[in-house]
């Protein structure tokens, strides 16, 4: 068989990689600020070293044990379910348990934050993580209606909703109270009247029922 022929024979067997794939496996080196949830409850803040939208490698004072299961939320980038594949003293690295639709968003805003570079981000008093989630606004009058948190973080939130309420006004994400304080051209942005410490306890408390 001749070299070219050999060539021919593997591109055969060896499927190409598509965008999507090449996407999520691409690892970027970014200065992400983030907070694990270890499975006795505790949050802990960490560091991204690397990241892409398959799994991530992280610094960390203290750090989870291999084979441990934890809830992470990085900044500007969403909030993961995540198996710990390797521990050592200072750093961690992850897999996230989510696939398909979710590990695309992944990777587009992964694109987004090395587009927009990190300084936007370390400005922020509390940066803000993708969320994307279905979940109900209380009005002032009682009205409840359906809207999607595009971005959250411990003081407010971004969400789509329509119409918008008025400016100031106060309404119930969730559980959480806010009053809104800004228009943009999908919805509203809030801010909460009660600021939570924990990541976790925000998701919890403003997710739709």
């Amino acid at each position: 068989m001749t070299e070219q022929q050999k060539t021919l024979d593997e591109s055969k067997i060896i499927p190409k990689k598509s965008e999507a794939e090449r996407r999520r496996h691409t690892r970027i080196k970014v200065p992400l600020k983030a907070r694990f949830l270890t499975p006795d409850g505790i949050e802990r803040p960490c560091l991204v070293s690397n990241i892409s939208a398959g799994g991530a490698l992280l610094r960390a004072k203290q750090t989870p044990n291999k084979g441990e299961n934890i809830v992470i939320y990085i900044d500007d980038v969403g909030r993961f379910e995540a198996s710990i594949v390797r521990s050592g003293a200072h750093s961690f690295a992850i897999a996230y348990k989510s696939r398909g639709v979710k590990q695309n968003r992944t990777a587009d805003a992964l694109i987004e934050v090395v587009n927009r570079g990190s300084k936007a981000n370390d400005r922020r008093i509390a940066p803000r993580v993708c969320h994307d989630e279905s979940a109900f606004v209380r009005l002032q009058d009682g009205e409840e209606m359906k809207c999607v948190i595009l971005d959250i973080s411990l003081t407010g939130a971004s969400i789509e909703i329509n119409p918008r309420p008025p400016l100031k006004s106060q309404l119930t994400l969730g559980r959480m109270s806010a009053t809104v304080m800004r228009y943009h051209e999908k919805g509203v942005g809030v801010v909460f009247t009660g600021p939570a410490t924990r990541m976790d306890d925000v998701y919890n408390q403003t997710k739709g029922q």
